[in-house]
Parts: C-alpha cells; structure tokens; sequence
C-alpha cells in the first residue's frame, strides 16, 4: 500500500522509536475494568526503561514481581519487531499449549486495534492450523506448544518464553531454541520466582556480570559475559533485569499489592507472597502446601450423596506404603452457595469416603472397595499412573493397575502433574461465596492428618548440593494428598442429561414416571433421616 507523505514519516518513526509507537498506538485489555477494559498503554517509567533495555541487548532474562504487565509489554516489543522488520520469525511460549494460544490472541487483539492505514501497510492474518499470525511483510509470530523438538524444527529470529520457570523441560527446550538464535536473534525469558532452571540461568548470568546497574529505585540489571549454561554455549552476554513492584510508585499498583498482602495473610500464606512479589526463590521451603484448607472452612458433617449426584474413586495403591482410596462426589453447580470470583455458580467436589490400609494384596482392597460402593454407580475411577508399571512382582505379570480392573473396578491413570494439581487445589479452596469448591467429610481422618501436614520440602545446603532446586513437595503421608490432586486436575464436570421419556399416555411413559416418583420418596426419605442424625 502507498502511504501518504505523513504517514510514510510517521511510518518511519515507529519503526526507529518502538516506546513512541507503543503509547500513540497501543491499546490493551484491563481485565480488573468491568466498565472500560480497552485503555492505552500505561507510559509508565519503569515500561519505557525495560523497553530500552530490551532493545540494547538480544539474551533478557526479566525475574519479576507479579502485576507488572511485564508480558504485555514484551507481547508488544514482539509484535513490533514482527511488523516493521520483514522475514522475521517469533516463537511464543508458555507453560502449556492453551497458554501460548492465549499469548497469541493478545498479540493479534492488539494488532487489531491499531490504527486502520498502519493495518493496511502491514496486513495481517491469523490462522488455526498452525496457530500464528502471518504479515504482509513475510514475518510470522507462532504459538508453539510445550517439547524440547517444536523448538528445533526451525530457525527463528525471536523466541519469547513466558513463566519460564514453570515450564516443564524448559532445559531441554532452550537446549533446542538457542542454537537457533545464535547471530543475531534474539530470547527473552520472563518469570516470577521458582527454583529450577530458570534460577540457575539468571545466577549464572548475575554470576558472570561485573556490574550491577539499578536503572531505577526496584530495577536492576546485570549484563554478563558469554557463559556456558548446562550442555550449551550462550555466545551472546546474558542479560538479566530484576524487576520489583517497588518500581512502580502508582498508588493503584501499590494498593494491590497490599491488598494481595493481606489476602496472603489471611489465607495462612505469606510465604507465597514472597515467592511471586518479593521474588524469592526458596521462600515456600518447609511450608505447607494448601494452609487455606482447615476444617472450620472446608469440613463437612458425614452424609450420603443423593443418588443423581456424579462419583468417583481414586486410588493410590501401595503395599510396604498404605494403599488410599477416597470416594468424592460432585455438587450440582451452586449448592452451599459456591460460586466463582465473577458470581458464576460452580459445582462442589466432596470427598465423603476413605479407607486406608498397608501390606493387603490388590484382591483383598477391591472386593473392599466394592462392598463399600454397593449401590452406587460411578462416572470414573482414578489410580496413580504409575500402577501400570510391570515391575516383575504383580501376579500373572500383570501391573497393579491391570489387577484392579481384573477385579472389576474400571480404573484408568491419573494426570500427575503435581504442579498443576497443587494449583487447582489451590483454585477449588478458594472460597469467593459461602463455601469453597471443595469440602471434605469430618469422619475422613486420614485425609485430614496428611492434608494439615503436606509441605514442600526444605532446602537446605547439603540437599541443594546434591539435588537440582526444582521445588517439590515431601513424598511422605501423601496418599490421601495425591488422591485429592488427582480428582482436581481431571476437572470433572456435571453433564446435563438428555430426557428420553416416551410418549405421554403410553404405558412406558406411566412406568417411568413411577419409577422417578419412587427415586424422589427415596431421596427425600433419606435426607429426612440424616437430618435427623446430624441434628442429634
């Protein structure tokens, strides 16, 4: 497209200066503003700092506070490189596939509300399959999806990684990346605090700076000299910026951290808030995991879920080790008052069933199990994933996982991913109505005792001397505690179920009518009857 005179220098001068661009024409979504979510970008000090900073070096490692917009920003800074450099190729990635998916939609939503003649001098489209951004210009922007192989199959010009250091193999992943960009391109990595890889890159880099330079009161940088991180050679300085909230003066920004402050206090975890806004590393260290669930919050007198309820068994089997097995059913959406933050009704998960018992061979817990769960029907059944292991012991050479299906219970592997399980725990404790989106019985001891003592493991010199400082939970008393990380990560769903009833008048329809007046006598009588026991 042939711009006008003014355009064409305005043109120019977006190209030259980015920090001009992004305040004339950038515009993002304010998720906290219900009434004007779409406002300019903020030109704030400490944005037009990073942004120089960003510019001046190609290898950025940014650790942050949370609530910095520090992945606005770099979404922009890309998205500019994309549009005014032709034949550019940025890869975005985050913890898992949806997450770079979203990366990408706001990438496309900001380019979309850009002014219509710089649209025009840089068309672009989005497509699905792959999931990228294509401009006129030949530059490509691609959400890629977690793996160490998507990095290698390309060379690309830019890859920004977001939370790296909750990406899973993210070693193995920028084992894959950096040889790509040695020669000019360009890694940016952004990440609150969390031990593992990402930490180890940022001290080796601090480690081989002979400088640190505080751009401003909160904002620290150091540039280091080319380094070899685990397996591979980084040709190009490392640079890294440390980016506090108390480089933001805003006194909204201020109010929410205090407020965040607080929040964390009163749920019992302030430790969490020093790990995700003072950015230390290691401040969950021999802390427990789920402090916010206590019995006067999320106990629940013993009862018998009614019979449309969905269920579920979980099983987390073990013979020198306990064998746990927990039943938990699922709320219609909104009982007890749950809701979510925005006041959507959500369902309740309630674990109303346990047993536990060590050194008993897998026939004996299932027929257990089945006498227990006689009359009950259920939608799933769970056990650890690493019962479908042979391990040359089983009977027959069958894995465990393949004798508790002999004996007729349909389990199927659980998703392990503690990380992710921790945090949807987290997510369902929460209490934003009248009760939280996760309850468990009073009678369910075990559960309890290993719920109130389940921490992450400490940390001190001799284990990081011969462990990587990766933060994990102690694997001790964590039957119960896998069983509920389980349960949360599946995400089970109430389904609306389709009415089939025959014709009105017919004999089959007379039949299925009694047969639901005589599920609604049932029903009713025995919540009568655990009434009456709860209230004696």
């Amino acid at each position: 497209m042939q711009l006008a005179p003014n355009q064409k220098k305005l043109f120019d001068s977006f190209k030259r200066n980015p920090w001009g661009w992004i305040c004339l024409q950038v515009r993002t979504e304010d998720e906290h503003d219900k009434e004007n979510p779409v406002k300019p970008f903020p030109r704030k000090p400490y944005l037009e700092a990073m942004t120089r900073f960003w510019l001046k070096n190609n290898w950025v490692l940014i650790e942050k506070s949370r609530q910095l917009m520090m992945t606005w920003l770099m979404l922009i800074l890309h998205l500019h490189l994309a549009m005014f450099t032709p034949y550019r190729r940025v890869f975005l990635q985050s913890k898992n596939e949806t997450d770079s998916r979203a990366l990408l939609l706001r990438m496309w939503n900001v380019y979309q509300r850009l002014d219509p003649w710089l649209k025009a001098a840089v068309p672009a489209r989005r497509t699905t399959e792959p999931d990228e951004i294509q401009f006129g210009n030949g530059s490509i922007v691609t959400a890629i999806p977690k793996g160490a192989h998507h990095a290698r199959q390309y060379t690309c010009s830019a890859y920004f990684m977001d939370e790296m250091a909750f990406l899973d193999q993210a070693a193995e992943i920028c084992g894959g990346a950096w040889p790509t960009l040695f020669g000019g391109g360009r890694f940016t990595g952004v990440s609150t605090a969390h031990p593992g890889f990402f930490e180890e890159v940022v001290s080796a880099a601090k480690n081989t700076s002979a400088i640190r330079h505080e751009i401003m009161h909160g904002f620290d940088t150091w540039v280091g000299r080319p380094s070899e991180i685990g397996d591979t050679l980084v040709e190009d300085p490392l640079a890294v910026a440390r980016l506090h909230y108390s480089a933001d003066p805003d006194p909204l920004t201020q109010r929410k951290v205090d407020q965040a402050r607080s929040a964390y206090a009163r749920l019992g975890r302030s430790s969490w808030f020093k790990k995700e806004y003072e950015i230390e590393y290691r401040a969950l260290s021999g802390e427990l995991v789920w402090p916010e669930i206590t019995r006067e919050t999320h106990g629940l007198p013993p009862f018998v879920p009614p019979e449309d309820w969905h269920r579920f068994r979980i099983i987390d089997p073990g013979f020198r080790n306990p064998t746990a097995v927990n039943w938990v059913t699922l709320s219609p959406p909104g009982w007890r008052g749950c809701v979510t933050e925005d006041g959507v009704l959500v369902p309740v998960l309630v674990f109303y069933r346990e047993i536990q018992h060590k050194g008993l061979r897998v026939e004996v817990i299932a027929k257990e199990i089945l006498s227990r769960s006689y009359g009950e029907r259920f939608q799933l059944d769970l056990i650890d994933p690493s019962a479908d292991v042979h391990k040359g012991n089983e009977v027959a050479g069958r894995s465990v996982m393949e004798l508790y299906q002999a004996c007729g219970i349909p389990v199927t592997k659980a998703n392990n991913s503690v990380e992710a399980g921790i945090d949807e725990v987290h997510r369902r404790a929460a209490v934003h109505g009248k009760s939280a989106g996760l309850l468990i019985c009073e009678n369910l001891e075990n559960t309890w005792r290993e719920v109130g003592s389940y921490r992450y493991r400490e940390m001190g010199a001799s284990f990081l001397a011969h462990n990587d400082p990766v933060e994990q939970v102690r694997k001790k008393d964590d039957h119960h505690c896998d069983n509920v990380r389980y349960i949360c990560v599946a995400n089970p769903v109430p389904q609306k179920k389709k009415l089939t009833m025959p014709p009105r008048g017919s004999f089959g329809y007379e039949m299925a009518k009694m047969k639901r007046e005589s599920q609604l006598f049932r029903r009713n009588e025995r919540t009568a009857y655990n009434v009456f026991t709860w209230k004696r």
